[in-house]
């Protein structure tokens, strides 16, 4: 089957390798989306023009920028095991001036740890029930785990019932117009209520709540059930993945051409078809010294609604820096080396 469709492709190669283009400017600019005929007719017995029947009325928009990038790199993923096949491309560039590109930087990228919160007891306690597992996504408030806690439910079901003690006595001197026992009755029934209220708040502290919305990061979170746990120790971590933080790397030497809310692109191994488009959120100020020299890093707010950034992945990133000079952009590079060799020989 698989030679077959070899063929198949190997042969519409060499049928379209000797042709004739025609190009059809349409008069009617009534874009309604409708089909329009456009017979291609030639002369000569048992001829026939093997062409497109027509076309679509539909107005074409301008790419942006990561449309191109991602139209690009489909392009160049192609599945056929064929060489020789003609491919024609056009390139343009943006109306923001007569002869300038857009610069970019560029340099190593790495996914950083996203935003992250740690699940901690308030009080002594026996972890009983634990609801989650490693990679669940989960809710702010969500109940994640339950402490058993049974002396902090003891204490609260005495309160309680001390309280009803202290209210029925109450009202039964209320009954027998007795002023004073009533008045002594309220005061040990407003204390006795203060108590239930502090107890039912000790129990809500038994349960072991997320404080941010995300996804539980730690593994066998489940084979916590069982294990005491003290005020301040770690049961779980909560990751916030809905915004992904990739550090792009980028060389002194382009660091001052970075500023917050430029536009970047970052391609990482894990996805070498996907294109990520965010904006760069914080300009590191403090350089970081790498095996090549030193480096600023442009942090790169990315989306991540679906979770597929994880924290350690490595790609490549680009910053849109702005509009240049198109001789600039491409010889930007040596110009500024030969501009500081001769302020080094003769400025000041």
């Amino acid at each position: 089957m698989q030679n077959q469709i070899d063929e198949a492709i190997a042969k519409s190669s060499e049928d379209g390798a000797a042709y004739y283009t025609l190009t059809y400017n349409p008069s009617n600019h009534n874009w309604d989306g409708q089909f329009r005929n456009v017979p291609v007719l030639v002369e000569g017995r048992g001829l026939e023009a093997r062409a497109r029947n027509g076309y679509y009325a539909v107005a074409e928009s301008p790419l942006s920028p990561g449309e191109v990038d991602d139209a690009v790199s489909q392009a160049l993923m192609s599945p056929m095991p064929f060489r020789g096949i003609d491919v024609h491309a056009t390139v343009t560039h943006a109306e923001e001036g007569a002869g300038k590109y857009v610069l970019r930087v560029d340099g190593d990228a790495v996914v950083a740890p996203g935003k992250r919160a740690l699940v901690q007891p308030e009080v002594e306690g026996v972890i009983g029930k634990v609801f989650v597992r490693e990679g669940e996504h989960v809710q702010s408030g969500q109940v994640l785990a339950e402490m058993e806690g049974w002396s902090l439910r003891s204490a609260l079901a005495a309160a309680q019932s001390k309280y009803e003690t202290a209210m029925l006595e109450m009202n039964k001197a209320l009954a027998s117009n007795d002023g004073t026992e009533a008045g002594v009755r309220r005061v040990q029934a407003d204390y006795w209520k203060a108590e239930v209220e502090r107890a039912k708040q000790m129990v809500e502290r038994t349960q072991l709540r997320s404080p941010i919305e995300g996804v539980v990061a730690t593994p066998h979170v489940e084979e916590f059930a069982g294990r005491k746990l003290e005020p301040g120790d770690s049961f779980a971590e909560v990751v916030d993945t809905s915004q992904a933080v990739i550090d792009v790397a980028v060389d002194d030497a382009d660091a001052g051409l970075l500023k917050a809310g430029q536009n970047a692109v970052v391609k990482l191994n894990s996805y070498p078809t996907r294109t990520f488009h965010g904006q760069v959120a914080v300009v590191s100020p403090k350089g970081t010294m790498l095996r090549d020299g030193t480096v600023f890093f442009a942090r790169v707010s990315v989306p991540n609604e679906q979770g597929v950034i994880r924290a350690g992945m490595e790609g490549r990133g680009k910053v849109r820096v702005g509009w240049s000079p198109s001789g600039y952009v491409f010889f930007r590079r040596p110009f500024l080396w030969l501009y500081g060799k001769i302020w080094y020989w003769l400025g000041w």
